[in-house]
């Protein structure tokens, strides 16, 4: 989940700009565990009228800006289904130009399933296996 959002804010912001990641956790009456986790660039931006669409599966956003870049329009799919999953919310704001605002917030449980298979080198999401 986070490498893919700071990998989409890395490659959609120009050399000088920045990229930035915060994350906060917390817990409710019952300690459930929640965490948040925000990145924000400074780079090119998301048109308003293709915000609704970012989280779809094979969804780019199509401009001069991004053809050189490459991708399947995947991660941020996967990335909203893994939050999902765990009962999170993720949601992106952007004003093309200026850069992208994501944020994302779910169970601890997801960042704490996640295990390395050390023989199969493939992530899973359950470590009793």
């Amino acid at each position: 989940m986070v490498i893919n959002l700071v990998d989409n804010g890395v490659k959609y912001t120009p050399a000088g700009r920045r990229v930035a990641v915060a994350a906060a956790a917390s817990h409710d009456d019952n300690r459930t565990g929640t965490v948040t986790i925000r990145v924000i660039d400074t780079g090119i931006g998301i048109p308003a009228r293709d915000l609704p669409q970012v989280f779809d599966k094979f969804y780019r956003v199509r401009s001069k800006a991004t053809k050189s870049i490459a991708g399947t329009g995947l991660g941020r799919a996967i990335t909203r289904s893994l939050v999902e999953a765990y009962g999170g919310r993720i949601r992106a704001e952007s004003i093309e130009g200026t850069g992208y605002d994501v944020r994302g917030r779910t169970t601890a449980g997801l960042l704490l399933s996640l295990s390395r298979d050390r023989k199969s080198r493939k992530f899973r999401s359950d470590p009793s296996r």
